[in-house]
């Protein structure tokens, strides 16, 4: 019995040793860290028996990830606990809806607030500030995951975009029925976008700068766009279905804005509506609607490169389909 307890108490203090040797080896504090996870669709109905990934960050060595697995219970929820230095990703998914991923982790070294605090980021997910209270060896936090369902796929055209500008035009044109340019630089007979050079103001140095136009049509003709923030941590990170109204006719970009960085590295993107067609009291009857992604410019330079435009996306086959979800039966690589 004596030898017994002695084995006990040696195991404890070597448990006890080895987290306070881990705690100074990763130098945050590696901390049990507790996340409640509740899953939900787009209307706030929970999402039960969905399969989920949850990653405990222990260090920035890949040595040290490991992946945890669990599954919602009928109300959507999820316990999930680790070793971590307060970084948590994770993983959600569940056949028939689109696959969610995320990042939640506590604020550390000190910056704790007198309740709990929650901050989003587009790029790195949700920062979480504990209670002052939860400054101890186990973290608990919160996570709320929505989950969005899989609704109408359907065919739709879609293009990848990267084509060098031709320096004798000032404007060129995009078929999306045909996925081409316009003659003379292609094969489309329509042009559904006109891209067009711009030139900015001068800035500080006095050199002016290459903006780049996109005009969707006459005035009051109806086509247009939408520019929508991408959410970041879904798999369908847009729309499911075009918006019925609030198209505008011409977009300016700045090559040296952060709203152009945004658009070519996908983090902000373009609805399209093209081919409108009015009734007699000017309603419209009828139009197609798409998809607009990564889209940029590349100025030429001094002489020296040939500007360049690029951008992929995807547009519905047939009028009036305001659905998003594309299988992709038709895709195109213009150069």
């Amino acid at each position: 019995m004596f030898l017994r307890g002695l084995s006990l108490l040696f195991m404890v203090q070597t448990s006890l040793a080895q987290e306070a040797l881990l705690s100074r080896n990763w130098g945050h504090g590696l901390r049990r860290t507790v996340v409640e996870f509740d899953v939900v669709d787009e209307n706030g109905n929970p999402v039960s028996e969905a399969d989920a990934s949850v990653v405990f960050i222990k260090s920035d060595s890949l040595a040290h990830v490991k992946s945890d697995h669990g599954r919602t219970d009928e109300n959507g929820h999820l316990k999930m606990g680790g070793f971590s230095t307060g970084e948590v990703i994770f993983h959600f998914s569940k056949e028939g809806y689109y696959r969610t991923s995320g990042r939640v982790w506590f604020q550390r070294q000190g910056q704790v607030a007198d309740e709990v605090c929650w901050e989003q980021d587009k790029r790195y997910g949700q920062n979480f500030w504990p209670e002052k209270s939860q400054n101890a060896l186990c973290r608990k936090m919160p996570c709320r995951v929505v989950l969005k369902k899989v609704q109408n796929p359907h065919p739709m055209c879609a293009v990848d975009v990267d084509s060098a500008w031709p320096d004798d035009l000032e404007r060129i044109g995009f078929d999306f029925e045909e996925c081409d340019w316009v003659a003379p630089r292609g094969k489309g007979n329509r042009a559904d976008i006109w891209f067009v050079k711009g030139h900015g103001e001068p800035d500080n140095s006095g050199e002016g700068h290459e903006d780049l136009e996109l005009d969707f049509g006459e005035p009051e003709s109806g086509n247009g766009y939408i520019c929508l923030e991408r959410d970041y941590w879904s798999e369908r990170g847009w729309l499911l279905d075009a918006p019925e109204n609030g198209y505008e006719e011409k977009l300016v970009i700045s090559p040296e804005g952060p709203f152009a960085k945004a658009l070519a590295m996908g983090e902000k993107y373009l609805i399209a509506r093209i081919r409108v067609k009015r009734d007699e009291k000017g309603d419209i009857v009828s139009a197609r609607y798409g998809l607009i992604r990564l889209v940029g410019h590349v100025p030429g330079r001094g002489g020296v490169t040939s500007a360049s435009v690029h951008f992929d996306g995807w547009m519905n086959l047939q009028e009036n389909e305001r659905g998003l979800e594309s299988t992709y039966t038709k895709y195109t690589t213009v150069r």
